[in-house]
C-alpha cells in the first residue's frame, strides 16, 4: 500500500531528476566523495586526510568539517564503482525514492487518508529543494532518508510498545543525525509522539483558561 500510494510521486521525481544524470559534480560532491574513497582506504578514518581549503591552508577534513563520518560509508558504493556523475545521482535518486516511500507511511500512520497521503508525497516529491539537495551528493537526502524512515518507527512503537519497533527508530535517527546534525530536533520531535497520551490529557485540563 505504501509503495503504491508514493508511486506517483517516485515516478515524478524521477522525471525531473532523470534528465540530469549526468550533471556535473558542484564542489562539495567532490569532497563528500573523497571522503568516501577515503573509507575504502582505511575504513576506521575516513575524514583522516589533508585538504587544501579556500585560504590555501592544508588541513585534515576531521578539523574543518564537524559532522558523522557516516556518509562517507554510505557513498563508499559510489566509489566503489569509480565515483562517476551518473552513479552517484543515480544513488542519490534511490534514496530520494525510499525517502518519498517514508514521507508517505509517516503521513499514512498520522491519520492521512489515501489521498491525503498521496499529496504529501507529491508536495514533497516536487518541492525545490528536495529535488536541488537530491542533484548533489551532499548527506542532506540520506539524512532525510534515516530521519523519516527513524520517524516511521517511533510512529510504530508508539501504537505496540514493542521493543523491535523501538530499536530500529533509535538506530535510524541517530544515524540521520551522524550524515546531519540538523535533523537533531527530530529527537524532540519523537519525544512529542511517544509523551503518554494521560499526561497529555493532565496538562489541558490543569492549564489555565482565559476569557
Amino acid at each position: 500500500m505504501t509503495l503504491r500510494l508514493a508511486a506517483p510521486a517516485m515516478f515524478l521525481a524521477s522525471l525531473l531528476l532523470l534528465p540530469f544524470l549526468n550533471r556535473p559534480f558542484t564542489i562539495d560532491d567532490a569532497l563528500f566523495l573523497r571522503e568516501a574513497k577515503h573509507a575504502l582506504v582505511d575504513p576506521l578514518h575516513p575524514a583522516d586526510f589533508e585538504q587544501v581549503w579556500n585560504a590555501g591552508d592544508r588541513q585534515k577534513l576531521s578539523q574543518y568539517l564537524l559532522g558523522g563520518t557516516l556518509p562517507a560509508y554510505v557513498l563508499a558504493p559510489v566509489a566503489a564503482l569509480g565515483g562517476r556523475e551518473w552513479i552517484a545521482h543515480l544513488y542519490q535518486l534511490l534514496l530520494l525514492l525510499g525517502f518519498l516511500a517514508a514521507t508517505v507511511s509517516v503521513a499514512r500512520r498520522l491519520g492521512c487518508d489515501r489521498r491525503q497521503a498521496n499529496t504529501v508525497g507529491l508536495l514533497v516529491a516536487t518541492n525545490p529543494v528536495t529535488l536541488a539537495m537530491a542533484a548533489t551528493c551532499m548527506p542532506d537526502i540520506m539524512a532525510m532518508t534515516f530521519g523519516m524512515w527513524g520517524m516511521d518507527r517511533v510512529l510504530i512503537f508508539r501504537d505496540q510498545r514493542r521493543w523491535p519497533a523501538g530499536a530500529p527508530a533509535g538506530v535510524l535517527l541517530a544515524a540521520a543525525i551522524l550524515c546531519r546534525a540538523s535533523t537533531a530536533p527530530l529527537l524532540l520531535v519523537a519525544a512529542l509522539y511517544l509523551w503518554p497520551a494521560e499526561w497529555k490529557a493532565m496538562r489541558w485540563k490543569s492549564a489555565p483558561v482565559y476569557l
